[in-house]
């Protein structure tokens, strides 16, 4: 979800830093004034205004308040049935509503983090379901460190910039490397890039 939203961040940043770097990265040869026009009109048919709040504002406002939910007594409760369910349930607490209640959580933050995607890509179609891109999000997790609320962020905001790099450069090569990166991760970056930034920082 925070990912998803992440996502939505970084099409947006990588959009702007194209405006000054010739053809998109995987448009082919559509200039970015040519995707400009596109996303200008897409805003301007669901009514977008200057006071509408950015895909940084929606993600910074997720953050706070998973980070929030996280450090409450519910977050606490979370956290048991994550590692031990079962004792949580011997403690007298039903494990079943706690997961409904985050599960529907999390399927809000993903409805509102598709929501913002579609209009910093100017259009959306069915492709963008493949199974392909359910595995990049799991990479994008598995980069930037599980079990973490900003790593996915971070994961997020660091396949992003690399693919757009890459499939300007070598486009064929994208897949193999993201293949790479994920196998890499997860033999010798367990804990992802924010894992590490924390034992260097110990």
């Amino acid at each position: 979800n925070l990912a998803g939203m992440a996502n939505g961040w970084a099409h947006n940043y990588f959009f702007n830093l194209a405006e000054v770097s010739g053809p998109l990265p995987g448009l082919g040869t559509t200039t970015p004034a040519q995707m400009a026009s596109m996303l200008v009109a897409t805003r301007a048919a669901i009514g977008t205004h200057q006071s509408t709040p950015t895909p940084k504002d929606w993600l910074l406002t997720a953050l706070i308040g998973c980070r929030l939910l996280v450090r409450s007594k519910f977050g606490r409760v979370l956290t048991a049935i994550r590692d031990a369910e079962d004792r949580v349930r011997f403690c007298g607490y039903d494990p079943v509503g706690f997961k409904l209640f985050v599960w529907t959580l999390s399927a809000a933050i993903c409805g509102i983090a598709g929501a913002l995607y579609v209009p910093q890509v100017g259009i959306i179609n069915p492709s963008e379901m493949s199974p392909a891109n359910s595995v990049e999000i799991a990479i994008w997790v598995a980069v930037g460190g599980r079990g973490t609320l900003l790593g996915p962020i971070l994961g997020a905001a660091l396949i992003n910039g690399a693919k757009s790099w890459l499939t300007v450069a070598a486009p064929e090569m994208w897949l193999y490397a993201l293949g790479l990166l994920f196998i890499v991760v997860t033999r010798w970056l367990p804990d992802g890039v924010l894992g590490l930034l924390r034992r260097e920082s110990k």
